[in-house]
């Protein structure tokens, strides 16, 4: 396997790790935010959005390169 194919699945591998922390946060977002409000939920949220700004960066950078 050549590396350029090996870092290829590195970064998709990556890409779904993100997608996956975000929506396991969200998650327990929702969670936190049923049983004990939205202020002890934000955190949660917040760290939701960020995974999913890493996501979106990494799928539109993988996506890209693959057009090319």
């Amino acid at each position: 396997m050549s590396k350029l194919k090996i870092l290829q699945t590195l970064k998709y591998i990556l890409e779904v790790i993100w997608l996956l922390v975000a929506l396991g946060t969200l998650g327990i977002a929702i969670y936190e935010n049923v049983n004990r409000g939205f202020q002890p939920a934000l955190p949660f949220y917040l760290f939701a959005a960020v995974a999913l700004f890493f996501y979106s960066s990494r799928h539109r950078e993988r996506v890209g390169k693959s057009d090319t």
